[in-house]
């Protein structure tokens, strides 16, 4: 697992596309084929990493919006280090903001460990490019691994 304290963290734009909902990001990777689901918490960290906030700033921000947040048992290392991995998030150099406001699209109350739901069940389709992947047998054609 990658340690994850304080390092800055910047959404893989190349390789996902994501979109947030009602305190929910469903994320597509385009590298892996799979979806995923994150909602509540995993929601507002993805918005803080999309904009720029840096880690350190998290815990005050979190304690101000939510019920009995404890920063050493957050659950918040182990969902980077799994989002880090699936290559959602990349590491970098830099971060922007201090603080920012959390989108008010649901109801905050107790700290809910957040958590990256995996789906694989479509990779093979949205890993298939129909207009790239043509051949004299027909449209659209699978790659060859």
């Amino acid at each position: 697992m990658t340690k994850t304290n304080h390092l800055n963290l910047e959404i893989n734009s190349g390789g996902i596309s994501f979109e947030r909902l009602d305190g929910e990001v469903v994320i597509i990777s385009f590298e892996t084929g799979k979806y995923f689901n994150s909602n509540n918490s995993a929601a507002d960290i993805f918005h803080l990493i999309e904009n720029g906030v840096p880690q350190i700033s998290w815990s005050g921000i979190f304690s101000s919006y939510f019920t009995g947040f404890n920063d050493t048992d957050s659950g918040i290392e182990e969902f980077l280090s799994m989002a880090i991995e699936e290559k959602l998030l990349l590491i970098t150099d830099t971060s922007q903001l201090n603080h920012i406001d959390l989108p008010n699209d649901y109801l905050r109350k107790e700290w809910v460990k957040p958590a990256l739901v995996v789906f694989d069940d479509l990779a093979d389709l949205l890993l298939i490019d129909p207009i790239h992947d043509t051949s004299t047998s027909g449209w659209p054609t699978q790659k060859n691994e």
